[in-house]
């Protein structure tokens, strides 16, 4: 760890709300890195190349300069990050699968790459499935809005569409906002992963 590279460049992180960031340099590359809370890469500041893991006061004063530069250009970005790396801390990780009233919910979704011309970077983009809920030896497969697609029984054999009882509505608000709630939370970790990836990639 480059000590006084570190608490030289820790006043403009604080300066820029990024207190619990920190930087150093990278071990391999010896470009200035800056670190997330949890100890991940978040980016990489390109312009000086250390010579050594113990800089010296030019290439320190140096840093810092392109440092903060490097927020100012990127600040809009950095505060998405924070915004919704916070979010994601407060918030408590749905599970898939619950129980309610007696019933076995369980919610599925998709995630797919997706091209961003704007960013011009990869983005992932989660979208719902279907919901399966077991009640009463039978089986009900509904779409993302939990409009019924099909039921069985316990032998897998489909029940004719007259004969098909309704679920209970409050069963079918649980499906639903546990739908909602893995959505949701799936949706802000991949934004904030997407994030993290623009930045890592940046080289201005």
């Amino acid at each position: 760890m480059a000590l006084m590279l570190r608490k030289a460049c820790q006043p403009i992180l604080d300066k820029y709300d990024m207190n619990a960031f920190h930087a150093d340099i990278h071990a391999s590359s010896k470009y200035l890195m800056l670190f997330t809370p949890c100890g991940k890469n978040f980016a990489t500041v390109h312009g000086v190349l250390f010579g050594r893991l113990q800089p010296s006061k030019v290439e320190i004063d140096f840093a810092t300069e392109l440092l903060e530069d490097w927020i100012k250009r990127h600040v809009k970005v950095i505060e998405a990050y924070i915004d919704g790396l916070e979010k994601l801390q407060l918030s408590p990780k749905p599970t898939h699968e619950v129980k309610y009233m007696g019933a076995e919910i369980k919610v599925t979704y998709t995630q797919e790459n997706e091209w961003n011309k704007e960013t011009r970077q990869y983005t992932c983009v989660v979208t719902p499935s279907n919901i399966t809920i077991v009640y009463n030896t039978r089986t009900y497969i509904l779409d993302s809005k939990c409009a019924l697609m099909n039921i069985t029984n316990e032998k897998s054999m489909s029940y004719p569409w007259g004969k098909a009882l309704e679920l209970p509505a409050k069963i079918l608000r649980a499906a639903q906002l546990q739908m909602d709630a893995c959505l949701t939370y799936k949706r802000l970790e991949t934004s904030v992963s997407d994030i993290l990836s623009e930045l890592n990639t940046c080289t201005d």
